[in-house]
């Protein structure tokens, strides 16, 4: 029996058939080459760490700001400092956070690569796990079999438009992620 249907995910179209993997987002599909861990935690998928549910804390900065190529723009940086294995154990640390998520993704490695990615159009953060082979957003409900959830705290204020009037501070948001790993 094969089975298919349409699925709407963040506003896009996307064809699923029954026991296939749904394809990745376009923010999800062409990552910023991978940002390494740093020394003294995991270097690389062959070493330990407790599979089962792995979490991470992932604060975002968004700000208006003007550069000569881009004139003016809203940037949004991750800060995600480790992930932390089933057994609550860290397992990769990236002191310089993940950058700059909203042009495209970032791979962060260290447990295998988790790809991170704001999507400015629908809001979202984006999120994939390669040694499972999934993904997730912040717009993802709890349910059974899903790849990870989400917490997501309130922006500390509404994104204003950005030009050169704009006199506001960036604006921040945090929260707590679980995934399978």
């Amino acid at each position: 029996m094969h089975c298919e249907f349409d699925c709407v995910v963040a506003n896009q179209r996307i064809k699923r058939a029954e026991n296939d993997a749904i394809a990745l987002p376009p923010i999800l599909s062409n990552p910023s080459p991978p940002t390494l861990p740093a020394t003294g935690s995991t270097t690389g998928s062959s070493l330990p760490y407790a599979p089962g549910h792995c979490s991470f804390h992932l604060q975002l900065f968004s700000q208006c700001l003007h550069t000569p190529t881009a004139g003016w723009h809203t940037q949004t940086l991750g800060m995600i400092h480790s992930i932390q294995d089933n057994n609550r154990e860290t397992v990769a640390t990236y002191p310089e956070g993940a950058g700059r998520i909203d042009d495209r993704a970032v791979a962060l490695t260290g447990i295998g690569e988790l790809r991170i990615g704001y999507d400015t159009k629908v809001e979202e953060v984006f999120f994939a796990f390669d040694k499972v082979g999934g993904w997730w957003s912040t717009g993802t409900k709890d349910a059974e079999g899903i790849m990870g959830l989400c917490e997501w705290g309130a922006w500390t204020r509404p994104q204003g438009k950005c030009d050169e009037s704009v006199s506001e501070h960036p604006r921040l948001s945090g929260m707590t992620c679980l995934f399978r790993c």
